[in-house]
């Protein structure tokens, strides 16, 4: 039996040792660690990702945020004045519609910061005006000018929120206003109960 010299058999060695340290580096390359995001391509200047742009919403989606989230807003300010002004029937009215109208605001918000809106903070217009009357209204008077503002805009919001369900374009916005339309047609059905009876004697 031959003997293979102790260089030789050194030298097979540290090439075999070479080649599978090669074949293992390159078989992990191609696993990402766990955890670990995956490799992406860069494109655009400075090797950055390209950002991915809000598709445009159709007119009609895109007035129907603004019209519901005006309308939320109004009425969550009205909500707001009736905790110090109202009797409390309406009081208590208002402290389901309040947790309601939030849980709606929140999600409209995440929609229109999704597709590059931005929602009202602020009241403007007829809206101002009459949130500014109601702060001046007293007890006795409060609840029938509360709900006269508060029905009309919830109507409104109804009819829009209809329409938006059968029509939107942007599925979120459909999904949005088919979730939401029971929601503001009880408020509507439950304020004309209490309105009805505001300022009635037991």
């Amino acid at each position: 039996m031959k003997t293979i010299p102790a260089s030789t058999r050194l030298h097979r060695f540290l090439t075999a040792a070479a080649l599978l340290a090669l074949t293992g580096s390159a078989a992990f390359a191609q696993v990402p660690a766990p955890g670990a995001p995956a490799a992406t391509t860069t494109t655009g200047l400075g090797g950055g990702a390209a950002a991915d742009k809000p598709k445009p919403l159709a007119p009609n989606d895109k007035k129907f945020i603004k019209d519901a989230a005006k309308a939320i807003y109004f009425e969550l300010q009205l909500a707001d004045l009736a905790k110090t002004g109202a009797s409390d029937p309406t009081k208590k009215f208002c402290e389901q519609v309040n947790t309601e109208l939030h849980k709606a605001w929140d999600a409209l918000d995440t929609i229109a910061k999704a597709k590059g809106e931005t929602l009202p903070t602020e009241l403007a217009g007829g809206d101002k005006g009459a949130a500014e009357r109601l702060k001046k209204t007293k007890v006795e008077g409060f609840d029938k000018l509360f709900f006269r503002e508060f029905l009309q805009t919830a109507k409104g919001l109804e009819r829009d929120v209809v329409s938006a369900s059968k029509t939107a374009v942007d599925a979120d916005i459909k999904n949005f206003a088919v979730n939401y339309h029971p929601i503001v047609k009880g408020h509507v059905t439950d304020g004309d109960k209490i309105e009805k009876n505001v300022g009635k004697k037991p």
